[in-house]
């Protein structure tokens, strides 16, 4: 009886055993990422340019591919910045009398509306002008005064074809007063349009400037952070000695550029095992991080 229950002890031992020494080598190697990274987050601590610090690093393991880690820079100033902001449109001409009864309103209200999106967006922009901004609105109320003034018109108009020869003088009379208000209502829009013309092209050239020095600030940034790296590896990459010789260590580094838009893409490194241990000074750090061939996804 003694016999049997230690042979079930001994075979059950035996089952407890295999995944425990399965497991084993995976543990090895993750405490090793462990110290790697504690390694890593020291390094990133000695800078002192926040916005070219690597923070936030997390990592897995996938089988015969090798190590993962992802990690973001810290903070940054970029922005979105809309390619172009198209101005809301003027108000359509003035329709015939029939017409203009039934969709003033309705004008008035889009109007208002394409006002306030419009503000909002050149906000958002990232290339706000409140210059530029109050020249498209006095434009725009120009707009509307003239539309006004040639619903008078038609107004004034239909009066002197039905007046009586009494009042045909003084109908005219205001008629071309009017007529002559439009005119230099048209003349002042005319000036401000080139005006907000002109100062609109100089903001895009300022916008485009600004992200030219946003491209280089990042450029500079990601070769700061990918110098770091490099480094660390070529310098402690020792340490993960439980990984596998044709295995990689690859680093994501998280919304690295936004430079096509205003989704951020990631820079990819994907670093040999067999070149980390192979490793040994500066220049090999800088060949080990031209071997990685880094790539923006």
């Amino acid at each position: 009886m003694m016999n049997k229950w230690m042979s079930g002890l001994i075979l059950g031992s035996a089952i407890l055993s295999v995944p425990a020494a399965a497991n084993e080598p995976y543990q090895e190697l993750k405490n090793q990422l462990e110290i790697f990274t504690g390694i890593l987050t020291t390094a990133v601590g000695q800078q002192s340019d926040e916005q070219t610090k690597l923070e936030d690093f997390r990592y897995t393991y996938v089988r015969d591919q090798g190590v993962i880690y992802r990690a973001r820079l810290g903070a940054s100033n970029w922005r979105f910045v809309a390619p172009d902001i198209p101005e809301p449109p003027l108000p359509p001409e003035a329709p015939e009398m029939g017409e203009f009864a039934r969709d003033m309103q309705l004008d008035v209200v889009v109007e208002q509306g394409l006002r306030s999106a419009h503000r909002i967006l050149s906000k958002l922009s990232g290339e706000y002008s409140q210059e530029w901004f109050d020249l498209v609105e006095q434009q725009r109320d120009l707009a509307w005064d003239i539309r006004d003034g040639e619903r008078e018109l038609r107004d004034l108009e239909f009066q002197l074809r039905n007046a009586k020869d009494s009042d045909k003088a003084e109908l005219t009379k205001r008629r071309n007063n009017l007529a002559l208000e439009i005119e230099q209502l048209r003349e002042q829009q005319a000036a401000i349009k080139a005006e907000a013309a002109a100062l609109k092209q100089q903001l895009k050239q300022q916008q485009q400037e600004a992200r030219q020095q946003r491209i280089e600030t990042r450029d500079k940034t990601i070769a700061t952070a990918e110098q770091l790296l490099s480094k660390t590896l070529c310098d402690y990459g020792v340490t993960l000695k439980s990984l596998p010789e044709d295995e990689f260590v690859t680093f994501i580094i998280e919304g690295a550029d936004n430079s096509v838009g205003e989704r951020r893409r990631d820079r990819v490194y994907v670093f040999s095992k067999e070149t980390i241990d192979a490793c040994t000074d500066d220049n090999g750090a800088r060949q080990l991080l031209e071997q990685a061939k880094p790539y923006y996804f």
